[in-house]
């Protein structure tokens, strides 16, 4: 694995090599933008790193996306920042852009009918006998973090969460167990995560950058979507191919520290989808026929923090040389 700081003459050439038309920052929160604090309540981002992100931001033709576990008020309310920023919260099944000109206001498709059974299941993980025991109920999963515990307490509260999850069949049929860093989340069994929802917020963006779509978005569903971009990854990176309005390439940057965060990684360093520029989405969601697809190229640079395993091909040490990475990236896309 490469350190990307390290490296950095290089990834600036391959940037350059790749003219990029739009960069597009997909960026974890929790020991990617701050530390990992004791307790999840306990997390702000520094006043600091905030500037920094408020001069990427503003920068023309670069879209910045947090993309976290957490419950999306809860993101909004910590970064505070209210325009030219993008918010996918919950693992990606919650989306909301502060964009004037990206109109991104997404919930999946069916989650309202989880609710009721996970509002059960916290219930009876709440009452969980275990002593420094934090329970998020983050409305659409429930995680536990179990940082603070001493290490006889752990295999405790694992037996407990599985003996909760065994008592009722919908709970195993609707939920699924997921593992994180000193977490244990309980989340619907729906094949969604961090890198669909930031694959499905470039679509997005192409989709309002590039066309005259016109769609209530909060009705809109990634299947709807779907319709009118075509998901078909290929090798064939060539980036001869002009879409309307001239966007072509996408540079994609990918960061995170976690499991959760491999599957913002694991689509490579390259790939393309079609797009039909001409297609129109009326407000009842009736689609237009017309056909012209058109293909954009997207580059992925993919940085884990910490080195070890990972579908990412760069490492950093910590969440503070996140920062130089994003200065790194916005100053040499600005100089194409």
């Amino acid at each position: 694995m490469i350190n990307i700081l390290d490296n950095f003459k290089n990834v600036g050439q391959e940037i350059k090599n790749f003219k990029p038309d739009i960069l597009v920052f997909c960026i974890d929160f929790d020991g990617t933008l701050t530390k990992i604090y004791k307790s999840p309540f306990d997390a702000v981002l520094e006043n600091n790193y905030k500037k920094i992100i408020e001069r990427i931001i503003n920068i023309e033709n670069v879209f910045f996306c947090i993309v976290t576990g957490r419950e999306i008020s809860d993101i909004i309310k910590i970064i505070s920042i209210d325009n030219n920023i993008i918010y996918s919260g919950n693992h990606g099944f919650e989306i909301k852009s502060f964009y004037k000109r990206i109109r991104l206001d997404f919930i999946y498709d069916g989650l309202k009918n989880y609710l009721p059974v996970l509002k059960d299941i916290f219930n009876k993980v709440s009452q969980i006998p275990i002593k420094n025991l934090i329970i998020e109920n983050k409305k659409y999963s429930i995680s536990l973090h179990y940082r603070i515990l001493p290490h006889e307490d752990i295999k405790l509260l694992k037996d407990a969460v599985a003996s909760v999850m065994d008592s009722n069949i919908d709970y195993k049929r609707m939920f699924e167990l997921k593992k994180g860093k000193k977490i244990i989340e309980i989340r619907p069994k729906i094949q969604w995560n961090k890198g669909k929802a930031c694959d499905f917020i470039v679509k997005g963006l192409i989709a309002e950058l590039s066309c005259n779509l016109t769609y209530n978005s909060h009705k809109l569903s990634n299947k709807q979507l779907d319709t009118n971009i075509n998901n078909n990854v290929s090798s064939d990176n060539n980036a001869n191919t002009e879409s309307k309005n001239g966007i072509k390439n996408i540079l994609k940057i990918c960061m995170g520290d976690d499991l959760t965060d491999e599957t913002m990684f694991d689509k490579g360093d390259k790939y393309s989808f079609e797009f039909n520029p001409n297609l129109g989405v009326n407000s009842d969601l009736e689609l237009n026929s017309n056909s012209d697809l058109k293909k954009i190229n997207v580059k992925s640079i993919n940085c884990i923090i910490g080195e070890k395993k990972s579908a990412a091909d760069y490492y950093i040490h910590n969440f503070r040389q996140t920062y130089k990475v994003l200065e790194n990236v916005a100053d040499c896309f600005v100089k194409l």
